[in-house]
């Protein structure tokens, strides 16, 4: 159960007998239904209990959320559905590639609070590369009520160039997202933009370019394209470090 109070004027607009009423307090009720499949899943037993040691198949998440009106406060009535689908495998003399699938689709009108808002972890200062979301969105720059996202990556390890004492690792990525929205005429006082065109961006990441040990340090670029890029070329990058824990 959550309440919601906006503080920057937005509201979000219901319509009762042909008029238009704004608000800006939103309350919700919930009931979330989370699972995984692991196929073929291998564990290994402990002292402590079972450890996962993976699988081989791609991994699958689904989650069900319904939400309640008139009950427990709840004024909204809609049903999220979403999936997640993700696996890495190592490929002999090329080195390891990743993927993730993301969808997810509300059934129902909701305000900006409980929407997709893109997954975006841009930031204007030198921050750490976000694996699996877009380093070059800015947070909630899109707003959706379904979307779909892609993320790539492939890792070549330590095979494009190797030293004695220098060992990084050079990663490349790309990452897709598409959505709509079925409701924007119900949003008022702020800006938003939704993907039907596509975003795109792509990314050159070299790990432990510092080698301490326990932990790697490195860092690397983004750079956004496609529809939504901004006319500067320099607004669409994205400078990042990178964080590894070796084990």
């Amino acid at each position: 159960q959550t309440n919601i109070i906006t503080t920057k004027g937005y509201s979000y607009g219901l319509n009762s007998e042909n008029v238009t009423i704004t608000l800006n307090d939103f309350d919700f009720t919930e009931l979330r239904l989370n699972l995984l499949y692991s196929y073929k899943e291998k564990f290994i037993k402990t002292r402590t209990g079972k450890l996962s040691l993976g699988t081989n198949y791609p991994l699958v998440f689904l989650n069900y959320i319904r939400g309640f009106d008139n009950l427990l406060g709840g004024d909204y009535q809609y049903n999220k559905y979403e999936i997640k689908i993700k696996q890495s495998y190592f490929i002999k003399n090329l080195g390891t590639s990743s993927f993730q699938i993301v969808s997810g689709y509300i059934h129902g009108d909701l305000p900006y609070s409980n929407l997709y808002n893109g997954m975006g972890s841009y930031n204007r200062q030198f921050t750490i590369a976000i694996q699996n979301s877009f380093n070059t969105m800015r947070m909630n720059e899109f707003l959706s009520n379904r979307f779909a996202a892609l993320f790539l990556s492939h890792n070549f390890g330590k095979l494009l160039f190797s030293t004695k004492k220098f060992k990084p690792e050079i990663a490349i990525i790309t990452n897709m997202y598409v959505g709509d929205l079925n409701n924007r005429e119900k949003h008022f006082n702020i800006d938003f933009t939704t993907p039907e065109h596509g975003y795109f961006e792509s990314g050159l990441l070299i790990y432990k370019i510092l080698n301490l040990g326990f932990y790697g340090i490195g860092g690397g670029v983004y750079y956004r394209f496609g529809y939504y890029a901004f006319p500067a070329a320099k607004d669409n990058f994205a400078y990042k470090f990178t964080l590894t824990l070796n084990f």
